[in-house]
This record gives structure tokens, sequence and C-alpha cells, in this order.
């Protein structure tokens, strides 16, 4: 790890060439918080706008993580994957929580209700008509008439 990580190689060589003599406990708290360190800056953190998650996740091999983070950044948002393998799991899922919110502006949100005076009347209509408020029979007549 401290190989792969070090931005300079021969220091971080020399560094081990050190520590080589010295005692486990010596390496493990000179090592300790810059490791810790690491690990942190690989996991992505939470935005304002991502909602908690629940603790019941499954846990998953650091393999299956990055290998889905990269199918998050060239499958979804469309990058290359020299551009996804250089991006950090934060600016991986921030953007896919950016694309995702596009989609629902663009497509409009399932879970979003539309209020507007035409949907209103259709609703009322339905209401007064004993069928299902939400069930826009004019989309399904445009439709038939497609035919």
């Amino acid at each position: 790890m401290i190989l792969i990580a070090a931005t300079d190689r021969s220091a971080a060589e020399a560094f081990l060439s050190h520590m080589a003599g010295q005692p486990l406990r010596t390496f493990t708290e000179a090592t300790h918080g810059p490791l810790a360190s690491l690990c942190a800056a690989l996991m992505p953190s939470p935005t304002a706008s991502t909602k908690p998650r629940t603790t019941s996740a499954k846990t998953m091999p650091w393999a299956d993580y990055y290998s889905e983070l990269f199918q998050i950044a060239t499958g979804w948002l469309g990058w290359s994957p020299d551009t996804a393998w250089n991006a950090t799991p934060a600016e991986i899922t921030c953007a896919f929580d950016g694309h995702v919110a596009m989609l629902k502006t663009i497509h409009r949100s399932a879970d979003e209700e539309d209020n507007s005076p035409a949907d209103q009347a259709r609703r009322e209509r339905n209401l007064a008509a004993g069928l299902d408020p939400d069930f826009d029979r004019e989309g399904l007549h445009s439709l038939r008439s497609l035919q």
C-alpha cells in the first residue's frame, strides 16, 4: 500500500528500508494514521442531497465496489474508462446523484404528484364519474387513436 499510494516512490522505499529494522509496533504506529486516511479518501463521502443509507446494506469486497463505481461512471455517466479510473469515489457518486436529479427533472420523478390545473380537473371529472381519480382517460383515448 505504501509503495502503490506513494507520490514519491524513492521516499517510500527509503521509509520502508528504514522501518525494516524497527519493531512492528513502531511501524504500525507510524503508518496507521496515514493508511486510515488513505482508506477514508477511497470511500464516497455523503452529500447533502444524499439520503441516509440504511445499516442493513450488504457489505461488498473492494473489487466489487470499484467495479460497480466503474459501471456507473462509464455506463450511466458515459465517462471514458480513463476518466472513470482517475475520478475519486466521491466524484463518481456526486456526479451520479446529479445525473439522477437531472433525469428526475426532465422526466418527472414517479413519486412527484402533478398538481397542474388540467390534472386537477381530470381528477375531479374522474371522481364525479366514480372512476380512479389518477387514471388519464384522455391519454388512453389518444393512444387508441394511434392504431
